[in-house]
């Protein structure tokens, strides 16, 4: 079984193409420097493969005194090769409680399930479309931008923190036609359809609001109403001491958690 080792300097290349063979090149993957340095300084970030030629990696950060799997991804070359078994093996073995969002792969489900880090409820990914209703606008207002509003520290000057005042924060990321929600926090949950109609009426008909909502959240029926499609879903995993460090009514999770 290969074994898990901490990147080098030498790794950098190919550790990006892992990830982009793996469609991972957004802002919350380690494509982005800023998170890639996150995971190297508050968490931790594995490698598995030769040196100059990582062929799978996994990131962790500590969530409540759990152990959040933000990352685990092999080259579609390697699978089936150890790389991802024993990835998961050296960050969760000595962890008894963890934490993942995990793709409907039955592979990765089933090894996240024999940690006991057991589907919980989905992850929807959903597209708002963009709207011309300018009395929406005014449903949400700007501020300006700060580190601890994503999550971890992001090197960027193009994101936003944008609210429904005393209801909800979030962190959003202008993406091709439209903006993504990459981080929320909705203390009045039922609000997060007011501040999906005042994105979708900023970014106009040709746009789209992307933002990713727990099953459970109460907003997701007002969502729908409205237009919102899934185009995607992840299940959330959890062991059982640490299904309540998330609270899916009432958080839109980043994957740092942080």
């Amino acid at each position: 079984m290969p074994t898990p080792r901490e990147p080098v300097a030498a790794d950098l290349e190919s550790l990006r193409a892992v990830a982009a063979a793996c469609e991972q090149t957004g802002i919350q993957s380690v494509y982005d420097e800023g998170y890639r340095s996150h995971l190297l300084t508050a968490g931790r970030l594995l490698v598995s493969g030769e040196v100059g030629d990582v062929r799978g990696y996994a990131g962790l950060v500590d969530r409540g005194g759990a152990a959040f799997l933000t990352d685990l991804f092999v080259h579609p070359e390697s699978r089936d090769a150890g790389h991802g078994r024993a990835l998961l093996d050296a960050m969760w073995a000595d962890r008894p409680e963890r934490l993942t969002s995990s793709s409907q792969d039955p592979r990765a489900l089933s090894g996240y399930a024999r940690y006991g880090a057991r589907p919980r409820w989905p992850l929807l990914y959903l597209r708002v479309p963009g709207s011309s209703d300018a009395g929406a606008r005014e449903l949400i207002e700007e501020r300006e931008f700060a580190t601890g509003d994503a999550g971890w520290p992001v090197g960027r000057d193009d994101l936003r923190t944008v609210v429904v005042p005393g209801a909800v924060t979030a962190v959003v990321v202008p993406v091709e036609h439209g903006v993504r929600v990459i981080r929320a926090v909705t203390s009045e949950p039922t609000a997060l359809e007011a501040l999906a109609a005042g994105l979708a009426a900023r970014v106009g008909p040709s746009g789209s609001v992307g933002l990713a909502v727990p099953g459970p959240h109460p907003a997701l029926p007002d969502l729908l109403a409205r237009g919102a499609r899934i185009v995607e879903l992840d299940h959330w995993c959890a062991s059982d001491g640490a299904i309540d460090l998330v609270d899916p009514t009432r958080e839109l999770p980043s994957p740092s958690l942080g």
